[in-house]
């Protein structure tokens, strides 16, 4: 999964107040079953998430015996663990990703707080759209580095 991060306040250390130069107050992605289970596998909030210099993330999402050995913070990639029992209802190879866009600055257009159809999606949100791509262990690796 790659996509621009918005800005976000540093809020680990309980910061009550809110800079006038960030785009939303929290963003996460979370690893779950389904709706039928609602159940949890793994999260990633918005300061665990390493950026490049143009603020994009690289989040790679598996179960942990697939992880590629370049799937790291050094690397810049942040790692979600697959749900172990897929989407609790008996397919192992479905579940979902939440993607969680907390109090959105009024200034901030691209939130998905300003979407009102599927079909404006893409042109509101731009760069901070989460795009998601298929491939295998061996070809996560094979990017190298810094992929």
């Amino acid at each position: 999964v790659r996509g621009k991060m918005p800005i976000t306040p540093a809020t680990y250390q309980r910061n009550p107040f809110m800079d006038g130069e960030v785009d939303m107050r929290y963003w996460s992605v979370t690893s779950t079953e389904s709706f039928a289970t609602t159940i949890s596998a793994d999260s990633l909030y918005d300061e665990q998430i390493p950026l490049d210099e143009n603020d994009y993330y690289c989040i790679v999402l598996c179960r942990p015996d697939d992880m590629p050995r370049n799937a790291t913070i050094r690397n810049g990639v942040a790692c979600l663990e697959w749900p172990e029992y897929g989407d609790g209802a008996g397919h192992l190879n479905d579940g979902m990703l939440i993607f969680r866009s907390m109090l959105p600055s009024p200034n901030f257009l691209h939130s998905i707080w300003n979407v009102n159809s599927d079909a404006e999606m893409e042109a509101v949100l731009g760069e901070y759209l989460p795009v998601m791509q298929y491939m295998s262990t061996e070809e996560f690796e094979a990017l190298g580095n810094r992929p």
